[in-house]
């Protein structure tokens, strides 16, 4: 086990749960429904596209693969994010939405150990996510399945990251009978072609499903127009590589665990536009916007080119009145990194918390990439951290933790839905406070379950 993780699992009640799975079902028919919506897909980036030379290339790339994107099976393997709140009957709050479920196996790992230690465990998403991969990749290639599990090249890879994908790889083959598992990169996806049925060729192997654990965020974290040299996360040539492959494999018949389209109803830019600019409205019916109204937080675009810059002269009002109380993401969510710890607030997002940094955000042109939110105060709760082989016990009010809804959405590109369940649950743990010892060293936070 190469993650920090918890010895004893979260407890969140019966109605909180039941809330967060409901809500990932209602996640599942947002995202399918925007991500084949071109018109709100266009109504959402546009404006972005005409400051950004990479979102403009997104959208053109969307443009030219839609019509046949759009009409093939289509598979979702996301996560929801909550903060839970101390507050008495508050709900919880989904402070983030995945487009790809990660660490599957080495929560599994967790699950195990804690659920013969406690009653209650709920199962987390490894074995329902390898059966939705297998189930897809028995709709393109029914007599020899192969999962590609995309990934950076191995030299680039967190050590954590490379044995979660050997164990999801060996649970597709051992337990859901899939013929090949092949470890890739985009390097290795910029050798494949379209043979003249449409499958995807990488050397001898047809690929039925891509499992992508890559990131294709924005690389820059800020507009950029012309692309800089210098790609931050990678040189910018070999960014620009990717976009033949990934053209490539959306036409092709291989279904994608994040399509483009689906990876552009994940974007933060997208959640701003479906509490703000009528997207739940428009893509599902009056109860179920209802149910992710109650999910979703207030937010507020500190662009003042956004609408008719009211948006932006109201939050500018809330920071001045009182900067404590909120926190601004970077609406682009650029590109992480992979060292053994990421930095949540850095690599996680650009996420600003502190006042005086929020303050010189809100004076700056860089805010027009930002969105504003409320500050959640979190649920404290006591805990035991696996950390370098050590238990660090963490007090009831030293510990908080977010919550993770895993779901599993294929549908056959025809309107008929194949599997749409929730997959599991999850957890992070961390120290409440910033200063303590553990919270540099566990980023993210140490993997834990759920139990009711």
């Amino acid at each position: 086990m190469m993650r920090s993780f918890g010895l004893k699992p979260v407890s969140i009640s019966s109605v909180t749960l039941a809330h967060m799975a409901q809500a990932q079902q209602v996640f599942h028919k947002l995202y399918a429904g925007a991500a084949r919506d071109a018109a709100f897909i266009h109504t959402t980036f546009d404006q972005m596209s005409t400051k950004c030379a990479w979102t403009r290339r997104e959208i053109a790339v969307y443009d030219r693969v839609a019509s046949h994107a759009n009409t093939k099976p289509l598979l979702l393997l996301p996560n929801s994010v909550y903060l839970q709140s101390p507050a008495p009957g508050a709900a919880p709050t989904c402070s983030c939405s995945n487009v790809q479920a990660g660490e599957p196996y080495q929560l599994q790992l967790v699950h195990g150990i804690q659920s013969a230690e406690h009653e209650g465990v709920q199962a987390g998403p490894l074995r329902a996510a390898c059966s939705a991969v297998a189930a897809a990749a028995q709709l393109v290639h029914p007599s020899r399945t192969c999962v590609a599990l995309l990934a950076k090249p191995i030299d680039r890879l967190a050590v954590r990251t490379r044995i979660d994908l050997r164990g999801v790889g060996e649970t597709l083959k051992r337990e859901h009978n899939v013929h090949t598992v092949l470890y890739v990169s985009m390097a290795d996806l910029a050798r494949t072609k379209l043979d003249s049925s449409g499958d995807l060729i990488l050397d001898e192997h047809r690929i039925s499903v891509i499992y992508s654990r890559y990131d294709f965020s924005h690389p820059w974290g800020r507009w950029v127009d012309p692309l800089p040299l210098d790609g931050g996360s990678a040189p910018t040539e070999e960014l620009l590589a990717e976009w033949p492959a990934i053209e490539r494999m959306e036409l092709s018949n291989a279904i994608i665990s994040s399509s483009l389209g689906c990876r552009l109803a994940h974007r933060r830019k997208a959640q701003h536009a479906y509490v703000r600019g009528g997207g739940l409205d428009r893509l599902l019916s009056f109860s179920e916007a209802k149910v992710l109204r109650t999910a979703l937080p207030q937010q507020w675009s500190l662009d003042p080119a956004q609408g008719d810059g009211s948006e932006e002269r109201e939050a500018q009002a809330l920071i001045l009145a009182n900067p404590g109380a909120f926190v601004a993401k970077n609406v682009l969510r650029p590109r992480t990194g992979s060292g053994v710890t990421q930095d949540r607030l850095a690599s996680g997002g650009q996420i600003v918390t502190e006042p005086d940094d929020l303050m010189n955000l809100a004076r700056s042109d860089a805010r027009a990439w930002y969105l504003l939110f409320r500050k959640v105060a979190l649920l404290p709760h006591e805990a035991e951290i696996v950390h370098n082989g050590t238990v660090q016990h963490l007090s009831a009010t030293e510990a908080a933790s977010e919550v993770a809804a895993f779901g599993c959405y294929l549908d056959d590109g025809a309107g008929n839905v194949i599997m749409d369940q929730v997959a599991g649950f999850g957890a992070r743990t961390r120290p409440t406070q910033s200063t303590h010892p553990l919270a540099a060293a566990l980023g993210y936070g140490a993997l834990n379950a759920v139990r009711t």
